[in-house]
């Protein structure tokens, strides 16, 4: 279902949801299509008849460099989302070979890192940044210049732009000087069920 929401657009593209909603997730998921120009398809509803097509013609259309010239990086704020994502990326190296284990395609390998980590991204064209909205002003003025510095660059953001408007201000944009109208997929069912729910749900129904 989460991959139904994989709609990248010209540009630049946002990722916005709350904790739970799989905002991580699906960064992960467009980071692995960028790396390998390959989506996952639901042949049926069932997904034992997923299936692996091609995504060159709509990387093309949105501006991204064609993949033997790609470098993606995916940008994490701190050591725990860094682990999480890697996780996540090797979930996808493997359920694409799961998928079609005789699917050829090129592979590009992306570098995920720290912010902290990084001196420059000159050499990056394509660049996932998860939980966006912790990134501080001049962060933000970094990712807009390296946008508009040369052709073929492509931004994938994933946010909680209600977490931003209360940290910074009423007028919080996602990332300072970038207009995302009609560049922005909002998430909104919850993926993550905490035990005391589930138990306090299950008690309500046997009582």
């Amino acid at each position: 279902e989460l991959f139904s929401h994989f709609k990248p657009t010209s540009s630049h593209w946002a990722i916005n949801g709350s904790a739970g909603m799989g905002k991580s997730v699906l960064l992960a998921y467009a980071m692995h299509v960028f790396i390998t120009d390959m989506v996952i398809i639901d042949r049926r509803s069932d997904t034992s008849f997923r299936d692996l097509n091609s995504f060159r013609d709509k990387a093309s259309e949105i501006g991204l460099a064609p993949i033997d010239q790609r470098q993606i990086w995916l940008v994490a704020q701190s050591e725990k989302q860094r682990d999480s994502l890697k996780e996540m990326h090797q979930s996808f190296c493997n359920e694409y070979s799961r998928i079609n284990k005789f699917a050829h395609f090129q592979r590009v390998s992306p570098r995920i890192r720290l912010w902290s980590e990084i001196d420059s991204f000159e050499s990056c064209n394509v660049l996932l940044v998860d939980e966006a909205h912790d990134l501080s002003l001049g962060a933000q003025e970094i990712i807009h210049q390296w946008h508009n510095a040369g052709p073929n660059r492509y931004l994938v953001v994933a946010t909680d732009r209600h977490q931003k408007l209360t940290l910074i201000s009423p007028s919080a944009t996602i990332i300072e000087g970038m207009d995302f109208t009609g560049h922005t997929v909002k998430l909104k069912r919850n993926y993550r069920n905490s035990f005391p729910v589930y138990i306090a749900f299950w008690s309500g129904v046997t009582q």
